[in-house]
Formats: C-alpha cells, structure tokens, sequence
C-alpha cells in the first residue's frame, strides 16, 4: 500500500469518525454540534478528491514501473534485456575481483532456428523463444541472471564459485530442451548448443568473458552431430 493510499484512508477514518461524534453531541450541544456536523460533511467533500490524487499517484507509479521494466527487460521473453545483462557482468566481475570469487557464464544459442521462421513464420519462431524462456527460467537459481541476448541467442550468469554448477546448469538445460515444444498448434524438436567460460580463468572482464562463451557456444555447435542432443563445451 502505497503512502498516498494510507492518507486518504486515514483521512476518511478521521471524517467518518468527526461526523458520529457530532451526530451523537448534536442533541446535547445544539448548535456546536452541528457545527461539528457541517465541518465533517466538509471534510468529507474532500475525500474525494484526495482518493482521486492517490488512485493518480498509484497509476504513476504503476506506469513508471512498467517504464523500468521495460528499460531492463526483452519485450517479448520476459527476460532480462543484453544492456541490462553486461551492467550486471560488469558488476559480478567487480565483486569477484574484490572478494576473489568465481562465477559462470552460459551462452546458449538455438541450432537451426531460422529454419523455423522460414517454415512456420515469425509467429511460431516468437512462441518458441518465449517457450525457451520460460524453460531456462525453470532451471536458474535465485542468484542467477538469464537473459536474451538477441535473436535465438541467450546468456546466463551463473553465481556460483563452483565451475560444476554451471555444467550443471547446461545438463539441465539439456534435459528440458530434449522435451518438444509446443508453438501453439506445432510439437516441435529444437536443441540448443551452450558454450561455458568462467571467471577468472577465460577472462576478468565481461566482455572477454562474453567472447570465450561465444567461442566455446560455436565450438560445441560444430561439435554437434545432426540434431540428436544438446551440446556444450567450456571455453578452452
């Protein structure tokens, strides 16, 4: 509940409450107690307007968080947008570099997801993304960030001074993908090739870091043998 809303309800609680005291002194004050009477009636007048400002206020703030959403989240996935990702990169480099710890980079990228447009149309390959995202999102920790990247491109930063988590993280990834996915009235069979790099060891800034995922991504995907599996690679 937002301060505006607590006034105004506490400003029609005092009204409410100066009115029945006036009607229950009326009889006995005369006209003092009509004065309190018409004073409460006034102030009542008034309520309106402030629930008015609050429910103005509330919208405000309603359209203003939406503005924050929109300037750190992919329209369509739902996800966290590229920009607002190397913001947090840069940041989980910076905690490393201080406190000596190390965390995970996964970037995932679809295998023939053109071949999907072309054939069903940008409709079906936009379900799809958004049905990838929501799979990733069921397999990041509370600590992690996934975000699209572009395209059929997505990254996650996995936090975690473990480099098995994030091999972890890409067998899961691996699992969910092997499911078919539904693209409105379509099953479709799409997999994933996932590159891995690690802070420090492949780079201590998040654009080097980036770049050997990216790297290590192309290696697993010219690794790939047709579309039998997921596959992924560390950077080397």
């Amino acid at each position: 509940m937002t301060p505006s809303i607590r006034i105004a309800i506490v400003h029609l609680a005092c009204t409410a409450a100066a009115f029945v005291l006036a009607e229950v002194l009326m009889p006995a004050v005369g006209p003092l107690g009509a004065m309190l009477r018409d004073a409460a009636i006034l102030a009542a007048s008034g309520v309106g307007l402030v629930r008015l400002i609050s429910q103005e206020l509330a919208r405000r703030d309603a359209v203003e968080q939406a503005l924050r959403i929109q300037a750190t989240h992919d329209s369509l996935t739902g996800l966290v947008n590229r920009a607002h990702f190397e913001e947090t990169l840069q940041r989980a480099s910076a905690r490393a570099a201080r406190d000596g710890d190390h965390f995970g980079v996964a970037y995932i990228d679809l295998n023939d997801f053109k071949q999907v447009n072309d054939r069903h149309g940008h409709h079906v390959g936009d379900l799809l993304l958004q049905e990838v995202a929501r799979r990733i999102s069921s397999v990041v920790r509370a600590g992690d960030c996934a975000a699209r990247f572009g395209g059929d491109e997505f990254v996650i930063l996995v936090d975690d001074n473990r480099e098995s988590s994030a091999f972890r993280l890409a067998e899961r990834l691996r699992e969910v993908f092997s499911i078919p996915f539904e693209a409105g009235a379509l099953s479709l069979a799409v997999t994933a090739s996932i590159g891995v790099a690690f802070y420090p060891d492949h780079g201590r800034q998040g654009v080097t870091l980036l770049q050997a995922a990216d790297k290590a991504m192309y290696a697993a995907k010219r690794g790939r043998k047709g579309r039998a599996v997921t596959t992924f690679s560390s950077a080397a």
